[in-house]
């Protein structure tokens, strides 16, 4: 399946919610990045989720999710919900 078939998928719709742990999280964010056949993730397979440094795992992994958006939507939280991430329509801007 091509990747731009494969994100379409993933638009507007959640692929994780109600958590906030990092131990939920990054496991979800590296899945979503296979499936997208996102490459170069060889560095995150063993992680720590104690270390101090687990919110940056996260940043990056959120960083590399949204290079996947396409045009006009953004990988984060869902605006109404900070603990819904997925790819959501940019917002307006006013």
């Amino acid at each position: 399946m091509r990747r731009g078939r494969k994100i379409q998928q993933l638009l507007d719709q959640s692929i994780i919610w109600g958590t906030l742990r990092p131990e939920d999280l990054i496991p979800c964010f590296l899945d979503t990045l296979r499936y997208l056949n996102h490459r170069g993730l060889g560095q995150y397979r063993k992680i720590d989720y104690d270390s101090e440094y687990v919110g940056e795992v996260i940043e990056e992994l959120m960083d590399k999710l949204n290079e996947h958006a396409p045009k006009g939507y953004y990988f984060g939280a869902h605006p109404g919900d900070g603990s819904d991430f997925g790819f959501w329509p940019c917002p307006e801007e006013e």
